[in-house]
């Protein structure tokens, strides 16, 4: 494919910005730390990733225009979703105040996820999902089976962070 725009969805705490800065560190343009980046450039090459978390910052970003926005501009699409280990990702969620509470972030996960594939089986576009805990504790497997598929050239790895740590003994 000659145009590629990887599109990556996740809730929020879930390895989004993780996952946009292994695409760029494997030639997408991008930026893992701005997740308006695309909504403020034009695109300048023929691998772009864009990154958002559903919700995000109290919005739910409109899949079915991204989608959209990257198709007319002749990119082929392909969809990303990253997934984290439910209870830590809750209390990742909770200490970073995306929500009050356990119970508000499952309700939250929830509906996030059902929102992505609900835009993704709309539109017929071809997803992979990523697992954040294999992502960390075997980057070369996950994310180098992710690369192939994508058609993107492997990374080198030892920059990926295991963000579970710090959840992992923390009462939910």
């Amino acid at each position: 494919m000659s145009r590629l725009a990887v599109v990556i969805f996740g809730p929020e705490s879930a390895g989004n910005h993780l996952l946009v800065e292994c695409m760029v560190r494997a030639g997408c343009q991008g930026d893992s730390a701005n997740p308006y980046y695309w909504d403020k450039q034009s695109p300048g090459a023929n691998r772009v990733v864009e990154g958002k978390s559903i919700p995000f910052a109290d919005t739910w970003p409109d899949i079915t225009a991204i989608i959209e926005r990257w198709q007319s501009r002749g990119y082929a699409v392909r969809i990303v979703v990253i997934t984290r280990n439910w209870p830590v990702l809750m209390r990742s969620q909770v200490s970073h105040r995306h929500v009050r509470d356990a119970t508000e972030s499952r309700q939250s996960l929830q509906r996030a996820y059902c929102y992505i594939f609900a835009a993704i089986d709309r539109h017929r576009v071809e997803y992979a999902i990523c697992h954040y805990d294999r992502l960390v504790a075997e980057p070369d497997a996950e994310l180098g089976g992710l690369l192939d598929w994508l058609g993107l050239p492997r990374i080198d790895t030892r920059f990926i962070y295991d963000g579970n740590r710090h959840y992992a003994e923390d009462p939910a």
